[in-house]
């Protein structure tokens, strides 16, 4: 905790060089609670973004900047220069309050950080004028701190708090935005290496838009289609022609449909699994980007990881038995399709994975 907080505030008087002890105050303050009490309700929160855009100052700084535990403050700068809508903006900020929980014991430890800081010179300000400071917010009800008025009229303030995992994926979530402007229906890939966060990055998007979500894992081969040949065919190993007919045709011309979804440890189907109509549809998973298959999506995403950290992931979430067929088997399928149809170099975005298991 110690080393994550002493840069940030150092950074932070980097930065922005007249903050007052209170605008340190403040980043802590937001460092372990976030900034979920700006939230009274999600549409007057939306509201208060849209107010706040039309006066906010152009920054220096950068649009996103970590403040540790997690979080960003993200300026509202970048929804003038991407296409990330307001709406979108609004929803993983008030996801990510709702999401966070701090505790007065966990603050006071980081504002004794801050006053070791102050205490050897390392930042300008007086210990003894912070504990002060400290001492009347617990007398006054432990409130949330604003900025100071030097900091408001030097750097003009116009951001929120949200989680670092929204942040990481902004580029990608001004895509979908923009595409949802240019189209009533949209179908989205997230297709890369296996323990990439894959899953984690639909069930993310499905929290933020609320869409449907599509598991290639419910389409790998059945038994009878298990050849040689088709396994050594690259990306030969998932049913893209089950997939194609259940899914995409119907996904492509908007209707209602079900799929079941296919049990690999003994090849049975399952329940059937309804999907709604809905703007966005996320098809996730490895060979979702498959040649036969990918000229139907909107927009295409790779995910890759470190083959160290795969292997660990893969571990921790498989165990050691099922990790040596990954790495012997599955892995250097899934290789073996990337490279033959060059699956990242057909991407709209590729990202390396920013997700911690």
């Amino acid at each position: 905790m110690k080393d994550e907080i002493s840069k940030i505030l150092i950074k932070q008087f980097e930065i922005y060089p007249k903050s007052q002890i209170i605008d340190f105050l403040k980043v802590i303050y937001q460092n372990e609670f976030g900034c979920g009490h700006l939230i009274d309700d999600s549409v007057n929160s939306l509201n208060r973004i849209k107010d706040e855009l039309t006066s906010a100052a152009e920054i220096k700084s950068d649009i996103i900047e970590f403040i540790g535990n997690g979080l960003c403050r993200v300026h509202l700068q970048i929804l003038r220069e991407k296409s990330l809508s307001a709406e979108t903006f609004n929803k993983i900020f008030v996801l990510s309050a709702l999401r966070l929980r701090g505790n007065k014991e966990s603050f006071i430890e980081k504002v004794h950080i801050f006053e070791e800081l102050c205490s050897e010179k390392i930042l300008p300000f007086c210990a003894d004028e912070l504990r002060k400071i400290i001492s009347k917010w617990e007398a006054d009800g432990e409130y949330a701190f604003r900025h100071s008025e030097v900091f408001r009229e030097n750097y003009s303030p116009a951001y929120r708090v949200a989680e670092k995992q929204f942040c990481d994926f902004i580029e990608f979530l001004a895509l979908i935005d923009e595409a949802c402007k240019e189209k009533e229906h949209i179908i989205v890939a997230i297709d890369g290496d296996c323990a990439a966060g894959k899953t984690t990055l639909a069930a993310m998007l499905n929290l933020i838009y609320e869409c449907n979500v599509i598991h290639m894992d419910h389409f790998f081969l059945q038994e009878a289609q298990r050849t040689k040949k088709r396994l050594e065919t690259p990306g030969g190993n998932i049913d893209f022609e089950r997939f194609s007919t259940e899914v995409l045709i119907p996904l492509t011309q908007m209707k209602e449909f079900s799929y079941r979804p296919l049990d690999c440890r003994d090849f049975s189907f399952g329940e059937p699994i309804k999907i709604p109509l809905k703007k966005i549809n996320i098809v996730e998973g490895a060979y979702s980007l498959h040649p036969n298959l990918s000229n139907k999506y909107d927009l295409k995403i790779f995910l890759s990881v470190d083959s160290k950290e795969q292997m660990r992931r893969i571990s921790a979430r498989n165990g050691e038995m099922m990790a040596d067929k990954f790495k012997n088997i599955w892995i250097p399928m899934e290789k073996k399709y990337f490279s033959e149809f060059k699956i990242s170099e057909i991407c709209d975005l590729c990202f390396t994975s920013f997700f911690e298991y």
